[in-house]
């Protein structure tokens, strides 16, 4: 998507308003090459559907601080895909790290266990 056409122009204006007509269509245009980005690197199914609906919510509410002048609206996007990938495998290596400390017994702390 070019910033500089009219049509997109209209259509991140129509965005950063929050008519859903167009949100519905940025989802439906993004979500599954998103979805498979988190896919990646989160693995469970659950997870990425969570981190999917995050990264959506997120665009959805920092939408005024998109700027075209600067960068295509694909790419503002993606940042926050990334972003909210690493939120997320933050959360679970400190999720890891508690159970490790609470019941170090029961299991040691591993990447691989994040995996799982």
């Amino acid at each position: 998507m070019a910033a500089t056409s009219t049509q997109n122009v209209s259509f991140i204006t129509s965005l950063q308003k929050h008519e859903l007509k167009s949100f519905n269509k940025l989802y439906d245009d993004y979500a599954p090459a998103y979805y498979g980005e988190i896919k990646r690197s989160l693995y469970q199914k659950e997870l990425c559907d969570q981190t999917l609906h995050e990264t959506f919510v997120q665009i959805w509410n920092t939408l005024n601080g998109f700027d075209p002048a600067k960068e295509r609206l694909s790419t503002w996007c993606l940042k926050i895909v990334q972003k909210e990938i690493r939120k997320k495998k933050i959360d679970l290596m400190l999720k890891e790290i508690f159970t490790c400390q609470q019941h170090p017994a029961k299991k040691e702390f591993s990447v691989a266990n994040l995996r799982s």
